[in-house]
């Protein structure tokens, strides 16, 4: 609400203008502008508006702007070439190799489905030591399996839930990490725990 509308900042050379917009991140005191295929970083000395400045970063992007989690100083990401490690400079660290047969777009049954990738979003649970991807596999419009990366001991898992979960939301609550998600018919429930937990997103 700070910036003009007058003002404005060119994002890229001509070929990557056309890559589109996904999201913003905000982390190590710099504002990244999140692209499908790049990473730009806004830096600032008294103002953007008059000393602004837009850098390209990294040549990974990100899916939608809840495909991201923050964990202990890096940042995990989803583009269309996997999953990826982000220090928040230059340092890029690919971890999805174990699970490239399911980034790549074939016609198996377990490969993701980009054309729902709107969808995807993620979270992470400092309990568990994990980040989890909600995608859509071939065939489903909305997510119904969660991608596992447990980042402490660098392994992945595949989850499958009875009802598409749309969207995440990781929580502090008693000294443990919770996640919220969202299923059908607007219900919310706390992963992971009894059955019946949740409520029924009106109250």
């Amino acid at each position: 609400d700070a910036w003009s509308e007058f003002n404005g900042l060119e994002i890229g050379n001509p070929e990557e203008l056309a890559d589109d917009i996904t999201g913003l991140m905000s982390t190590n005191s710099f504002l990244f502008i999140m692209q499908a295929h790049h990473i730009y970083r806004l830096t600032y000395q008294r103002d953007p508006g008059l000393d602004g400045g837009v850098f390209l970063s990294i040549r990974r992007g990100c899916i939608n702007n809840r495909s991201w989690v923050h964990v202990d100083g890096v940042t995990y990401i989803l583009d269309v070439r996997g999953v990826y490690r982000f220090d928040g400079g230059h340092g890029v660290e690919d971890v999805s190799a174990p699970i490239q047969d399911l980034i790549r777009e074939t016609d198996g049954k377990f490969s993701l489905n980009w054309k729902a990738a709107k969808y995807f979003h993620a979270t992470h649970n400092r309990s568990e030591n994990v980040v989890r991807f909600f995608v859509c596999l071939s065939g489903q419009r909305l997510p119904r399996h969660a991608l596992v990366f447990n980042y402490m001991i660098e392994q992945w898992s595949i989850e499958e839930y009875v009802h598409p979960v749309g969207s995440s939301q990781a929580i502090e609550f008693m000294l443990e990490s919770r996640e919220i998600v969202s299923g059908t018919a607007s219900l919310v429930f706390i992963r992971g725990k009894e059955t019946l937990d949740g409520t029924n997103g009106v109250s």
